[in-house]
C-alpha cells in the first residue's frame, strides 16, 4: 500500500527524508497544519499555556523552573506537524499514517435567509470547488 498526505490512518512502513530518493510521504514540522498531540520540546511558539504561566508567575522559583525546562528541552509543547510529499526512504519500521483513500464528505451548508444571494452562491461554489 502506498501512503498519502490525506485519508484514514493505517499501519504502513515508516518513511524519512532522503535527498534524491523516490517520492514518498514524510512527517514534517516545516508546514504545521494540525496539532497531533503533546510532546517535550524547547519551542516557545508551541508551548502549552500552562508552561507560559510558569514564565508569567511572580514567583522567581516558578520562572526559574520554566527556564530550566526550556534549557533541558522539556517544556510541554503541541506536536504540530503535517504529512508532506517529498523525497524519502523507508526505515524498516512501521508507523500510523494516512492511506490516501478518503471516505465520503458530508457538508452542512447554511441556506437560511441571512445567506441569500451572493453569500449562498459563494458558499456553494466553495463546497463544489473543494
Amino acid at each position: 500500500r502506498r501512503s498519502a498526505v490525506r485519508g484514514p490512518l493505517h499501519k504502513l512502513p515508516e518513511e524519512i527524508w532522503q535527498e534524491s530518493g523516490p517520492e514518498g510521504v514524510i512527517r514534517s514540522p516545516a508546514a504545521p497544519a494540525e496539532a497531533t498531540g503533546v510532546t517535550l520540546s524547547g519551542n516557545w511558539d508551541t508551548m502549552l499555556p500552562s508552561e507560559a504561566q510558569l514564565l508569567a508567575a511572580k514567583s522567581p522559583t516558578l520562572r526559574t523552573l520554566h527556564h530550566a525546562r526550556r534549557i533541558e528541552q522539556s517544556l510541554l509543547c503541541y506536536d504540530r506537524s503535517s504529512w508532506l510529499q517529498d523525497d524519502s526512504k523507508t526505515t524498516g519500521r512501521s508507523e500510523i499514517r494516512p492511506l490516501g483513500k478518503a471516505g465520503p464528505l458530508i457538508v452542512c451548508l447554511d441556506t437560511s435567509g441571512s445567506m441569500m444571494g451572493d453569500r449562498e452562491l459563494l458558499s456553494k461554489a466553495l463546497v463544489v470547488e473543494c
